[in-house]
Parts: C-alpha cells; structure tokens; sequence
C-alpha cells in the first residue's frame, strides 16, 4: 500500500469533501436551471474538472497508486487553472483582457476548423510517403495529422528532410522527391497562409472585441448577481429589497433618525 504523510492525508481528504460539494452544488444548478445550464460552457468545464479530479483523488484513500489516476490529475491541473481564467472575466480588473482572450480564442477555434481540412490532408500525405522514417513522426495516421500541426512553428527542415535526403540511402527517405514537394507546398499553405490569417483575423476584429468584450462583462456580472440573489431565501431578499423609495431633499435629517 501506498505510504502518505498526514499532511497528504488531510490535502486529500480536503479536497475529496470540495470536489463533493462542488458536484451537489452542479447538481442543484441543473434542477434550478433546467436546459439553461448546459448551454453554459463554463458548466461542462466544471464537471470534466470535478471529475477528473475524484478519479485522481479517490484511489490515494485506498492507498492506491494507478496509471490512468495520474492522467486525470494532469487534466485536473489544466482545468482548475482555466477555470480560474475564466473566472477572471467577471472582475473589474481582469475582466476585459480575460474576455478579449476568449473572444480571441473563439475566433482562432473557427478558423482552425475551416483549416483542419488542410491539417488532414498534409498528415495523410506525409504518412504515405514518410511512415518508415526512422523518427517514427509520421507512423499513424493520427502521429501524422499531430505532427503536421507541430511543423506550423517548427518544420525541422535539417532532422526530418534535409538529411536523409542527401545521405544516398535508399531506406531514408525513400519518397524523396515526393516528400520535398509536398513540404514545399505545406510551407506556402500552412505556415504563411495561416499565420497571416490569423494576424488579419485579429487586427481585424480588435476593435469589436474591445466593445464586446465591455458589453459581455456587464451583461455577465448582471448574470452573476441575478443568479446570487436567486439563490438566497426568499425572507432576506425581502427585508433587503426596497420597492418603493421616498426621498424628502428640502427636509432636514439628523443623524439619530438614521440609526
């Protein structure tokens, strides 16, 4: 069995009790809200953070140590941290840049979409012409479509081209002249084409991602206050709301009367 300090002991327990609350909290949010609580994304990020989070807290009770447990841990990790990102955005302080970034990010989510079709068709290629190379970057067809996608910053023109095609061994680079053209072709369609796309799409739209952005933060610090006050009873909201307000300005008030 696993051997834990009780200090991990409690960090575990502790955080076993918030990710419980946090589900009944979800769950109750889904009763309230019904099908309006899944058009949320930030919902479906909790739940993937709330759960992987017990699948990799819950076996250090029994004093396990699993393989897929670490797995969830490192999910756990990105999206507790991106959650606080967008938790970010209903702050004054932060709340602009954090909205511009996801604004920003949706964007570039689009486009990539359209230009995925590219992504496979380069992939595919490569992993024709280039699936016994020694780097084995291009072995599946999924490796293929991935390392495509990691050539946009970095191609590696010396290591996956350059060399074997002039070390005159028949085994490197077999589809040589096959392989060079269609690098060719992938630096003036990806690299470049994209880049610059993705440049203009956001100089572009920099000035109505500013004016969105403000109007998105109030409308969801206006969100987050109605659903507060939604869930606070009924008798305090109440004795707090004020209906009707009479303001007298030409009569005199003391400071007893405040009291």
């Amino acid at each position: 069995p696993l051997q834990l300090s009780i200090f991990h002991s409690i960090t575990i327990w502790l955080i076993t009790i918030f990710c419980i609350i946090n589900l009944l909290k979800e769950i109750v949010q889904i009763i309230q809200q019904g099908k309006r609580y899944f058009r949320e994304p930030i919902n479906i990020l909790e739940w993937i953070l709330y759960t992987s989070t017990c699948v990799f807290i819950l076996p250090f009770l029994f004093r396990l140590s699993l393989h897929f447990q670490w797995e969830a841990g490192a999910l756990a990790i990105f999206f507790a941290w991106f959650n606080l990102l967008v938790f970010l955005q209903r702050i004054e302080i932060f709340g602009l840049h954090v909205v511009m970034c996801l604004e920003v990010l949706r964007t570039l989510i689009q486009a990539i979409c359209i230009y995925s079709i590219l992504f496979i068709a380069f992939g595919m290629g490569f992993y024709v012409v280039m699936a016994k190379e020694e780097s084995h970057a291009h072995r599946s067809p999924a490796l293929s479509i991935l390392r495509v996608g990691m050539m946009i910053l970095e191609p590696e023109f010396m290591d996956n081209f350059n060399e074997p095609f002039t070390d005159d061994d028949p085994y490197t680079l077999h589809f040589g002249n096959v392989s060079i053209l269609m690098l060719a072709m992938f630096m003036l369609f990806t690299p470049i084409m994209l880049m610059n796309l993705l440049i203009g799409l956001a100089v572009g739209n920099i000035d109505a991602v500013i004016r969105d952005a403000r109007l998105k933060r109030l409308t969801m610090q206006v969100e987050l206050h109605a659903d507060l006050e939604s869930k606070l009873p009924r008798r305090f909201i109440q004795k707090v709301n004020k209906m009707i307000y009479r303001i007298y300005p030409n009569r005199l008030v003391s400071f007893l009367s405040h009291l």
